[in-house]
């Protein structure tokens, strides 16, 4: 189904490729599902702030982004005044600041992550929870690429083994040219990294000092949302390439 209703405007005020489109669309449908191409879109749009009255949602349509985003553990109101697009300042309103400083939530929102990394940590990152957040998003990971590979090892070694050269499991290119071997084997070294510095500190201590800074917590979360973004690049590739 063709996501009629997103004008060129609108995706280039998203900033994505109709790959990465139809890739969010699944993650959302799958996440919190059901939920329709169409739909998926018009949440993606309301995540970046866009007003989405302007593109000819019915009101009856905003309800449903409001349901749709309830669902996911967001609120779904939009505020009038907050419609441009992510990259731009946003007038914060007073539900958006304590003491002028940002909530966590807002911090949390304005790095739109990953939608697996959205799940598993903004509930407990919003909370405080700084250490549990990080360790549980970096899990997430882990038992991600254990469901793709079909691999039961652990930590390092399953990242090592899921991206290997030599016998790969999970891979985003057909890896022929240096520049596409080089990509596969900085993400394994990326996943490794992920697991040593964030999975197993994270889950040997109750409260572990680094990350009790929100900031890198924030980066933290950053970096395993992208390595997610990563894993749906290799879906992408076995999909076009059983």
């Amino acid at each position: 189904m063709e996501p009629n209703r997103l004008s060129s405007d609108l995706q280039a005020r998203l900033g994505i490729s109709r790959t990465t489109l139809w890739r969010r669309c699944r993650e959302l449908d799958k996440l919190h599902g059901p939920m329709s191409l169409q739909e998926a879109t018009w949440v993606m749009a309301h995540e970046a702030r866009l007003n989405l009255k302007r593109y000819g949602l019915t009101e009856a349509e905003l309800e449903r982004v409001r349901t749709l985003r309830s669902r996911m553990g967001v609120s779904g109101e939009q505020a009038p005044e907050v419609v441009i697009a992510p990259r731009m300042r946003v007038r914060p309103t007073t539900d958006q600041t304590v003491d002028g400083q940002p909530t966590p939530a807002v911090l949390f929102d304005s790095r739109f992550f990953h939608a697996a990394v959205q799940k598993s940590s903004r509930k407990l990152f919003v909370g405080g929870h700084l250490t549990e957040a990080v360790r549980r998003t970096s899990q997430g990971l882990v038992n991600r690429v254990k469901k793709l590979s079909g691999l039961s090892v652990d930590g390092q070694a399953l990242m090592s083994k899921a991206f290997s050269t030599e016998k790969p499991y999970l891979q985003m290119s057909c890896l022929k040219t240096e520049s596409e071997k080089d990509e596969h084997e900085g993400a394994r070294f990326l996943m490794m990294g992920a697991v040593a510095a964030f999975r197993n500190p994270c889950s040997h201590e109750d409260r572990w000092p680094p990350v009790e800074d929100a900031a890198l917590a924030l980066e933290a979360l950053s970096l395993v949302s992208l390595l997610h973004r990563l894993l749906d690049r290799c879906e992408s590739y076995r999909a076009e390439n059983p």
